[in-house]
């Protein structure tokens, strides 16, 4: 990623990557450059759905999460309604990096307990 497409930056969680281009034109190069080379040396394909070019001034969803670039992050609405159904003591770790609503936060402040 780094040395063939050389994004301005990028975000990667396992499967899931964001690039960032200095123009849309590049944006659509690499997305061409990385779907081929997923393709042809790992033998993966991007789902359409997900294989989109984006202005980063309108914000993006990325792991369940809105992020905007001027008022930052928050996690999305399908993401907010899952949460009650995901967490439980084993996997409260894993959820505490989400930038909840005020909201939220209240709702599972057990969550945020250090003593979980």
């Amino acid at each position: 990623m780094r040395h063939e497409i050389k994004p301005l930056g990028y975000l990667r969680y396992g499967d899931d990557f964001i690039m960032f281009m200095q123009s849309a034109e590049q944006a659509c190069e690499a997305q061409k450059v990385a779907s081929k080379w997923l393709f042809d040396a790992l033998r993966l394909s991007i789902h359409s759905k997900n294989n989109i070019v984006v202005k980063a001034s309108r914000g993006l969803k990325f792991l369940g999460h809105q992020i905007y670039p001027l008022s930052g992050v928050t996690v999305d609405r399908t993401m907010a309604r899952r949460l009650p159904l995901k967490i439980d003591r084993q996997n409260a770790g894993g959820y505490k990096a989400m930038h909840l609503t005020r909201k939220q936060s209240k709702q599972f402040s057990w969550l945020l307990r250090d003593n979980v």
